[in-house]
């Protein structure tokens, strides 16, 4: 996962409503991060794709980091063709 995918993760992950913003801003804001997010890992919103997305992003974030580098470094290493 690339430092943008990161961050669109961990935003969408994070962000909390303010106490000025409707409960509707704060889940456009949710949505429109959510899509930003499935567009930078190429996903074209099907609901296979993305259940099994959500799942892979679950099971890394519980990885110990040798096996998480490993995987990281096998994913990079199919994007660039290799």
């Amino acid at each position: 996962m690339n430092e943008l995918n990161e961050y669109l993760l961990n935003k969408f992950q994070t962000l909390t409503k303010d106490s000025s913003e409707s409960f509707i801003l704060y889940g456009s804001k949710l949505v429109t991060l959510l899509n930003y997010y499935l567009d930078s890992r190429s996903i074209d919103k099907d609901f296979t794709k993305i259940l099994e997305l959500l799942v892979c992003d679950r099971v890394q974030a519980v990885l110990d980091d040798a096996c998480l580098k490993h995987i990281l470094a096998l994913e990079n290493s199919a994007n660039d063709g290799g």
